[in-house]
C-alpha cells in the first residue's frame, strides 16, 4: 500500500513512523495505518479547540450521510482527524479521487468553524 500511496499526486510526503505512515496529503498532516480490511488514513482538521456545536454537526454530517459509512472522527494528539478505510483492492485512481474528497471534506469542516467564530 505505501508504494501505490507514493505514486498519487495529492500524497507529498510519506515516512514510516512505528507501523504507520506519516503523510502530507495536499498541505495536511495524515497518517496511514494498514489493517485487516484495507488501509485507514486519517487527514487533520485543525490543531483549533472546537466547539460544543460543531463538534454535533460533524457528528450528525457523519451519520447522516450512509456514504460516511467508512469514516470517523477522533481526537486525539490535540488535534481533530477524520479517518477514512480504503479497501485493499484499491487502485491508484480510488485512492486519489477518495482522498481528494476527504480533504474536501476536512475543509469544509475546518470552514464551518471559521464561520461559527465569525458569528460569535
Amino acid at each position: 500500500m505505501q508504494n501505490r500511496l507514493s505514486t498519487l499526486a495529492v500524497v507529498q510526503q510519506i515516512t514510516p513512523q512505528g507501523g504507520r505512515w506519516r503523510l502530507q496529503v495536499e498541505q495536511r498532516a495524515a497518517w496511514a495505518q494498514s489493517c485487516e480490511q484495507g488501509v485507514v488514513i486519517a487527514l487533520s482538521i485543525t490543531e483549533n479547540p472546537r466547539s460544543a456545536h460543531w463538534l454535533m454537526q460533524v457528528t450528525l454530517l457523519l451519520a447522516a450521510n450512509p456514504h460516511s459509512i467508512d469514516d470517523a472522527l477522533q481526537y486525539w494528539q490535540q488535534q481533530w482527524w477524520v479517518w477514512h478505510r480504503y479497501p485493499l483492492d484499491a487502485d491508484r485512481d480510488l485512492l486519489e479521487q477518495g482522498l481528494l474528497l476527504q480533504v474536501a471534506l476536512v475543509t469544509l469542516l475546518d470552514q464551518q468553524q471559521d464561520e461559527a467564530d465569525r458569528k460569535s
